[in-house]
């Protein structure tokens, strides 16, 4: 294909596109508005008794002053019936089977195909409205017993998260929650696994310790001895998931001798080590973005992770104190 030259193009070209884009081909007044003819008939023949007090009014003002103006509220003569309009939207009366029937159409037809309460909502109100009206849609909806059977809750209720309080003794990794970061590419020492130490109870600083896949629990006891216990002394509680390792007889005994308290997370409670898992989430991202070069030299930037963690975690504690 080829290109237009500067002299073969005509010097209104950009006007031209500018209106194009502006230009509606059919506009609205050409479009036919189908309606259900059982409705309208419905509608046509509502008794007064139906409209609401405020409703009423505006119909009878209208209908004996047809010259009024009224930004809002119109009048439709159809036969011997008058319709009133709101905004251009019929005005449905409080009908209980009239709505019912608009529902049906709107979100039980095979042509509406049971949407959900916003969709259903916009179906309504392109054509009809009445007080309430959302309301009652999301009702309607709600109580749907096919959309109830078939559909799946994405939304499930979930119960408040209750933060665990923190120790008596503010000091740092005074109550410390710990879990496991596996299956790391395997290191020239080694090392396929890192053992991840969060202060849980004061700063949200980490200490991360690199180890193997099939530590015992005698060795992240020893880890914990060596690494994290002779900088900050003996912790007053730990926290972590049901690892095998975590939860074995050895390593509980090991935490009663020392006087820790071992907490151990349960089915659907995230508030127990989700903070454990949120920094290992960032832990992942951070040797995924350095270490993406040479995989296993992942043990070397340890050193780096640990200080760019809790410097950003230190400015975020002096912000909220400020």
């Amino acid at each position: 294909m080829v290109l237009s030259d500067a002299l073969s193009r005509r010097a209104d070209s950009e006007e031209l596109k500018v209106k194009s884009r502006e230009t509606t081909l059919l506009p609205s007044t050409l479009f036919v508005n189908l309606l259900d003819r059982e409705i309208a008939s419905h509608i046509a023949n509502t008794k007064d008794s139906e409209y609401d007090t405020s409703m009423l009014e505006r119909l009878n003002f209208l209908t004996e002053h047809p010259d009024a103006i009224d930004p809002d509220w119109t009048i439709s003569k159809q036969k011997d019936a008058s319709i009133l309009y709101y905004k251009g939207k019929r005005y449905i009366p409080r009908n209980a089977e009239l709505r019912k029937k608009i529902m049906e159409e709107c979100h039980d037809h095979a042509l509406a195909g049971h949407p959900g309460a916003a969709t259903t909502y916009y179906l309504v109100q392109r054509d009809y409205w009445w007080p309430g009206m959302g309301t009652y849609v999301k009702k309607y909806v709600a109580g749907c017993p096919k959309c109830q059977q078939n559909k799946i809750n994405r939304r499930p209720w979930k119960g408040p998260l209750q933060p665990i309080a923190g120790t008596a003794s503010l000091r740092p990794f005074g109550q410390i929650s710990m879990d496991l970061l596996t299956d790391l590419p395997p290191s020239d020492n080694g090392y396929d696994t890192m053992l991840v130490v969060l202060d849980h109870g004061l700063t949200k600083g980490i200490i991360l310790i690199p180890t193997t896949k099939g530590s015992s629990s005698t060795t992240i006891a020893e880890l914990l001895r060596d690494r994290v216990f002779n900088r900050f002394g003996i912790a007053e509680k730990l926290i972590s998931d049901r690892d095998p390792r975590f939860a074995s007889h050895v390593f509980q005994e090991w935490t009663k001798l020392l006087g820790i308290k071992s907490a151990l997370s349960t089915a659907y409670h995230p508030q127990t080590d989700g903070a454990t898992e949120r920094v290992m989430q960032e832990i992942e991202a951070y040797l995924s973005i350095y270490c993406i070069s040479n995989p296993s030299n992942w043990p070397d930037a340890i050193g780096t992770l640990e200080f760019v963690h809790n410097s950003l975690m230190l400015d975020e504690n002096i912000l909220l104190l400020n």
